[in-house]
């Protein structure tokens, strides 16, 4: 039997309550093609999809973006989970 692993933490902006208004959807699969096809699936809801090199990957930028959005500013945060996810990719 053949299945596919994947991470996709939750995010949400404030005022934006449905699925696909606005806010990325990070994707990261425990193989590139785990990652492929979650970020596939998602694609059919949501307006952008992130794929990055992992489920750890992904969780770091919904926690960067949590901490972001908690501790330095009251606003919605789409831009920091982005840049997170881009500095690992490109860390490695």
């Amino acid at each position: 039997m053949n299945f596919f692993l994947a991470f996709s933490p939750s995010g949400s902006t404030r005022g934006m309550h449905l699925l696909g208004e606005g806010h990325p959807k990070i994707v990261g699969g425990v193989t590139v093609e785990c990652s492929r096809l979650t970020a596939l699936v998602y694609r059919q809801i949501v307006d952008r999809v992130i794929e990055v090199s992992g489920p750890k990957v992904a969780e770091l930028a919904k926690l960067y973006e949590n901490v972001f959005r908690t501790s330095i500013s009251p606003s919605p945060t789409n831009s920091p989970s982005c840049a997170a996810a881009w500095a690992w990719r490109r860390a490695k």
